[in-house]
């Protein structure tokens, strides 16, 4: 039940991509059990839905932070090592869940480019600057004029409104994830340094080590008392990564009002954001110090779950503009 879910109850694509890519996440989740199984759901994701080039980031964020962790009491030989293997392996991960984006764009390529099997002029994107990219995406960029600021103009106002929330909900849970992340580095790491750029890089390197070491990852998890306190937690930067660039990509390049079932399908950290304030109404009333506030995120929450899937039933079905 999410505000998009008129596209996740009717039959799309969007609910087979959603389960696949939450499969993928939660094994990930789990990597002290099933290290390395996180890539096939993310795979099965990318042959549903092209979006699924989005999964790549928690693998970009835990080989990079793989290869940030410097581990005591190793040889030189031994560290190295343990590099070069973090690398390939995620960089391996990257390659499978964009092997099938090619594949979808190299059958393509081959059944309406190629002089031997076409029985009608070549389209256009079968040569030239548009032979190296994506023909997928010489569709959305001719046909429906996807691209960087294309869709901000003073007629697509309504769109941006109709985005609002979930942007804003994306925004929201990147700022409170980073906020977290650099309290948490103030506290451990006592980093004194006066020059903002020095700490910030220091910060960087932080969340990072503590996004990709397991170690710390699971100690996180065994000191907190809830597990929606670990999944917002600073540990959690692979999956708000994919929240925060996946609002970006709808507010900056796609047609906006795609945000709410992109974000809604590709971002489980979405719902760990928006459950956590639907779970503090349950707090002890001794803990609480904003009750009213709280009571009104639950009723704007909810409304806003209400109110797109009342309007997604209407609009869609009889092909008004809708998420």
């Amino acid at each position: 039940f999410n505000p998009a879910s008129i596209f996740f109850t009717v039959a799309y694509s969007e609910s087979l991509f959603c389960a696949m890519t939450f499969a993928g996440h939660y094994v990930m989740l789990r990597n002290d059990i099933w290290w390395g199984f996180e890539v096939l759901p993310f795979i099965a994701a990318s042959f549903t839905r092209s979006n699924g080039s989005l999964n790549i980031i928690p693998f970009i964020v835990r080989g990079l932070g793989g290869a940030l962790t410097f581990p005591h009491g190793h040889s030189k030989s031994y560290i190295l090592r343990n590099k070069i293997g973090i690398l390939i392996s995620n960089a391996t991960c990257v390659f499978l869940i964009l092997l099938p984006i090619y594949i979808h764009d190299h059958f393509g390529y081959t059944k309406h480019c190629n002089n031997n099997i076409r029985q009608y002029e070549a389209p256009q994107w079968c040569s030239g600057e548009n032979r190296i990219s994506s023909f997928y995406g010489y569709v959305q960029r001719k046909h429906w004029n996807v691209g960087l600021f294309n869709y901000w103009e003073i007629k697509q106002l309504p769109q941006f409104l109709l985005a609002s929330p979930i942007l804003t909900c994306g925004f929201v849970g990147g700022y409170l994830w980073i906020k977290r992340s650099y309290d948490q580095f103030e506290n451990e790491a006592g980093d004194t340094t006066k020059n903002v750029l020095a700490r910030f890089v220091h910060w960087v390197i932080y969340a990072f080590h503590k996004s990709a070491n397991l170690q710390e990852r699971l100690k996180y998890e065994k000191d907190n008392a809830t597990d929606i306190d670990y999944l917002k937690g600073p540990n959690a930067l692979p999956h708000y990564a994919v929240l925060m660039l996946s609002s970006i990509i709808g507010l900056l390049f796609a047609h906006v009002q795609i945000t709410t079932r992109m974000v809604c399908s590709t971002c489980p950290a979405l719902y760990w954001l928006l459950s956590s304030h639907l779970l503090h109404l349950k707090e002890p009333k001794s803990v609480k110090k904003n009750r009213n506030k709280s009571i009104t995120m639950y009723g704007l929450i909810w409304g806003w779950f209400c109110l797109y899937n009342l309007l997604g039933a209407i609009m869609h079905v009889n092909w008004l503009p809708w998420t």
